[in-house]
């Protein structure tokens, strides 16, 4: 063998080895779930994440799938399914994937979150309070998306028994068997509704997000709060739009 021919090995072996390790992969550059319980402010992501699958999170202008209104826009999503495109893979309506998106997010919140995460490390009160605060909004969020399949979703089945939908109560990490759940009956989805809205009503004991102006007006559950302004930062008027 030549000298030619044994450099150009050398080479070819050297490119080879080379793209190996160029081809090692390396972390992807974005946050984990882990960070979560390190960073407050990424872990209540979690549940705003919820807030955002709310039907009235923008102004909708479903009127122009109807014959009460027409977009000009050729790729607006209602006219789009109004004029032939509507299909189960393509569906500007579809509560089912919207809502029982949101309750996973709820369900891993509740289950690995609320109760894990220091929300005020320098004040453990005020840690406390965002935790019911926080378990309030996400069993009254649950309960609102489970309303809004049962009225998209609920009807007759097959034997003529009137349904509802799946309940999802649990986090679930990647057992499929755990998706595929038949749909619960009608009553035991309403049952399930009114569950989570007595959950939420045990975190909260006043009808609304308002400053107080002394110890005397601490609600029942919250007398042990010792400073009037932990109870304002949690649960005063900054909280109302929640």
């Amino acid at each position: 063998m030549n000298l030619v021919k044994i450099f150009s090995l050398i080479l070819v072996l050297s490119v080879a080895f080379q793209s190996c390790e160029l081809l090692e992969p390396v972390d992807e550059n974005r946050y984990t779930l882990d960070r979560a319980y390190n960073d407050p402010a990424y872990a209540e992501g979690i549940l705003i994440k919820a807030y955002t699958n709310l039907p009235t999170n923008s102004l909708s202008f479903n009127d122009v799938a109807t014959d009460n209104a027409v977009s000009n826009d050729n790729f607006n999503s209602y006219r789009r399914a109004a004029t032939g495109e509507w299909s189960s893979k393509y569906n500007p309506f579809n509560e089912w994937d919207r809502c029982n998106e949101a309750i996973l997010y709820l369900n891993y919140f509740l289950d690995n979150v609320v109760d894990s995460v220091e929300w005020k490390w320098t004040e453990p009160q005020l840690t406390m309070l965002y935790r019911k605060r926080f378990k309030g909004e996400a069993y009254a969020l649950r309960a609102l998306f489970k309303y809004h399949l049962l009225i998209t979703m609920g009807g007759i089945g097959q034997n003529n028994e009137l349904l509802g939908f799946p309940i999802y109560e649990k986090s679930i990490e990647s057992d499929f068997d755990e998706f595929n759940k038949p749909r619960a009956g009608f009553i035991e989805s309403i049952n399930s509704i009114y569950s989570d809205i007595s959950k939420s009503l045990e975190q909260f004991t006043m009808d609304k997000f308002v400053n107080i102006n002394s110890a005397d007006e601490l609600p029942e559950g919250y007398k042990d709060v010792t400073e009037i302004s932990f109870y304002d930062d949690v649960f005063g008027n900054n909280a109302n739009q929640r």
